[in-house]
């Protein structure tokens, strides 16, 4: 298993996991995952099995205590 952070050429398979785990009004579109990899990929930690996406988490880095929607 290999634990990393995410890159632009992952945004298809990272859609296609969300797409599996959310319901449909919930899950992230391509394009919004699009923007956060580009934005801040270093925040998202994927993990691989095989050269096979299991799982991922992202997350922005703030000093603030609680999350906006402007976030």
């Amino acid at each position: 298993m290999e634990i990393r952070h995410a890159r632009m050429e992952d945004v298809d398979r990272l859609a296609a996991l969300e797409a599996v785990c959310f319901p449909a009004a919930e899950a992230a579109g391509r394009e919004a995952l699009a923007a956060r990899v580009e934005r801040f990929g270093d925040h998202f930690w994927l993990l691989e099995e095989e050269g096979r996406l299991i799982a991922f988490v992202n997350g922005m880095v703030t000093d603030q205590p609680d999350l906006t929607d402007a976030m």
